[in-house]
């Protein structure tokens, strides 16, 4: 998705800073004393886990001189009982001897002659693998119907946890997946959103929600480069609905739930009335989903106008595997303040998703592509030609052109 359109809007410039990495760590058995904090106010770029029992912390900071870096992490996000760790040369730390599938909240500051201020707290899963891909497609409709009939959403996962489906704190690590072959002979992963979370066109609540790690080909949102009639008139959701469906094996195929999906399908608009439902069995993301609330500063998420925001965020609610693993929103105000003009030093009207792993499975796990990742929320304004959609660094833009090829990575219910 690099068309002239998307140039225009800003799409494609730089996200966040270059981060120095290697170097030891060493482990200190409290707090240490607080300092006159003299080093700027450090942020956590992501927190990887890619082992088992392991995190990685990636430590972003403006300032230079840096003489060592510092993160805590605890079970509670007050951080009360935290434990500590010290870098003296990398920014990449890691933290061992943790739970499975259990969630910690971690903060970083650095030290220049006094520590400086904590960073945000962000939240990360450890890894869990579960059960999932030992059951059959139909032992997890069971499952599923089983966890839809749950009586609240902690009840649902209680009854996931019971299966193994979701670690033992009851979050979701993302790595909840099983394999599904595709009608072209290519097996691609699927992996656990959410649990009671979307509702079942024909009523109550589906019991698991889906989505592919992987993109599964390539595909223009409307041919006719217009976001008139939103996702409900788009030939993507044509589409998936027929030609993606009919593709998926029949085993997986017939379990598939049709869920009512909130979406702005009107296009240009500045009421939050043109967002209404549709019924599908495959989607994409809304912004909404991905991101949650848009309360991140006094600047708003795309343009500003607080009605814009309004329309985006009717259109869903945050899946857990992201709130539980720090998906967030950061505004990078920087250059120039008219980004019509495509002058900005850091995307000035970007948000950026914190993790580059768990949007990265719309991203980096997309192959590492440029060309960006497809969700499913028109722009509401400017031109009447653009889609929402993920770059492969994690940055979330309204401004891709609907008539560009971008990747695809399709979720369903059970």
């Amino acid at each position: 998705m690099t068309s002239a359109k998307a140039v225009r809007a800003g799409l494609g410039f730089a996200l966040g800073m270059t981060l120095a990495l290697g170097g030891a760590a060493v482990m200190t058995a409290a707090a240490p004393q607080q300092a006159l904090a003299k080093a700027e106010a450090t942020d956590i770029t992501y927190i990887g886990n890619k082992a088992k029992g392991k995190l990685t912390v990636n430590v972003s900071t403006g300032s230079s001189g840096n003489t060592k870096y510092q993160v805590r992490w605890s079970r509670n996000k007050s951080m009360k009982g935290a434990s500590y760790k010290n870098s003296t040369s990398s920014r990449d730390i890691t933290i061992k001897g943790l739970k499975s599938g259990v969630k910690y909240y971690v903060q970083a500051r650095a030290y220049k002659g006094g520590w400086g201020a904590w960073s945000a707290v962000t939240p990360r899963v450890t890894r869990y693998f579960g059960k999932l891909s030992g059951y059959s497609w139909a032992k997890i409709k069971s499952i599923a119907n089983y966890i839809g009939k749950a009586s609240s959403k902690k009840a649902a996962l209680q009854r996931a946890r019971k299966y193994g489906l979701v670690g033992p704190s009851l979050a979701l690590s993302g790595y909840e997946k099983k394999s599904v072959r595709l009608a072209n002979g290519k097996t691609y992963k699927v992996r656990i959103l959410d649990f009671w979370h979307d509702s079942k066109t024909s009523g109550g609540k589906a019991g698991i929600t889906f989505a592919f790690t992987t993109r599964i080909g390539f595909h223009k949102m409307n041919p006719t480069d217009t976001n008139k009639g939103g996702w409900a008139a788009s030939s993507m959701r044509s589409w998936l609905n027929s030609t993606v469906n009919n593709s998926l094996p029949a085993s997986l195929r017939k379990c598939i739930v049709p869920v009512r999906k909130h979406t702005n399908n009107k296009g240009e608009t500045t009421s939050a009335s043109g967002v209404t439902a549709t019924s599908d069995k495959l989607w994409l993301p809304s912004v909404a989903e991905l991101l949650g609330g848009f309360g991140v500063s006094t600047k708003y998420w795309d343009w500003g106008n607080s009605s814009y925001d309004a329309i985006y965020a009717a259109e869903g609610s945050k899946y857990k595997v992201f709130a539980d693993n720090g998906v967030v929103t950061r505004r990078y105000v920087s250059g120039n303040s008219d980004p019509l003009q495509g002058e900005c030093t850091k995307a000035h009207w970007e948000y950026r998703v914190n993790s580059s792993i768990l949007y990265c499975l719309y991203n980096t796990q997309l192959g590492n592509i440029s060309s960006g990742c497809w969700l499913r929320s028109p722009r509401p304004f400017y031109g009447g030609d653009a889609f929402a959609g993920v770059d492969s660094r994690g940055g979330v833009y309204g401004w891709f052109a609907a008539g560009d090829s971008g990747a695809v990575a399709p979720g369903f219910c059970l």
